[in-house]
């Protein structure tokens, strides 16, 4: 009988860790979509949990304008600090801009892309990001 109880238990615990990363999950998810559609400049960090050393790609969404000069994608730790700048041709520029973070280590960092554009003007949006 005892063995039973142990195994019904064990099968338990099991359901409620799966069930606890689920939900850390669906939230890092969530945190990882930036902002809403329509605004100048979207960001989305794949994937959006991840072991380290860890490779990450972050995708900025970009609304055409003839004043886009160019997109800056910072990802940012206590222990590690890494820039891409790319420059942009206005509204012939890609909509879509991909840039690679190889084996980053654990932390928790902040990653935003700046959209740069004529006359100074600058959009930012950022999103976290937790390596374990």
């Amino acid at each position: 009988m005892a063995q039973v109880d142990d195994d019904i238990i064990s099968a338990h615990i099991i359901r409620l860790a799966i069930e606890m990363a689920l939900q850390e999950f669906a939230l890092l998810a969530v945190m990882s979509l930036g902002v809403s559609a329509g605004e100048p400049i979207r960001v989305r960090v794949l994937p959006a949990f991840a072991l380290n050393p860890a490779d990450v790609t972050v995708e900025t969404v970009i609304e055409p304008n003839a004043q886009n000069r160019g997109v800056e994608v910072t990802i940012d730790s206590p222990d590690f600090f890494a820039t891409s700048t790319v420059p942009l041709e206005g509204d012939q520029a890609p909509r879509v801009r991909t840039t690679h973070f190889r084996q980053l280590p654990a932390g928790d960092y902040e990653v935003s892309a700046t959209l740069v554009q004529e006359r100074g003007g600058r959009s930012k949006v950022a999103v976290l990001l937790e390596i374990q």
